[in-house]
């Protein structure tokens, strides 16, 4: 995974309130993100992104942006360019 899909998946964790992921919390965080936007990821492709199940190499745009919006953004195109946003930012700090 990109750092930027890294750095979702840390977002994500930080508002389910979880420090250390369980198998167990891949349920818990399905619940949430469908009580929050009614967006239905299921618990095995949760178990996929966070690594305990065997994942395809990209997910699909369904479920970035659902993990996007439920990290509280508009979508994952905007998470990803806030992001790169933030790097540059960083970059041009250190140049300085």
């Amino acid at each position: 995974m990109s750092s930027t899909e890294e750095q979702l998946k840390k977002i994500v964790l930080q508002k389910c309130e979880l420090k250390k992921l369980l198998i167990s919390d891949c349920k818990i965080i399905s619940q949430r993100i469908f009580m929050q936007d009614k967006n239905y990821l299921s618990e095995s492709t949760i178990k996929r992104i966070f690594g305990f199940m065997q994942a395809p190499p990209v997910f699909s745009p369904f479920v970035y942006d659902s993990l996007a919006r439920f990290a509280g953004y508009e979508s994952y195109k905007t998470f990803k360019a806030l992001q790169q946003l933030q790097i540059d930012e960083q970059n041009e700090e250190v140049e300085i």
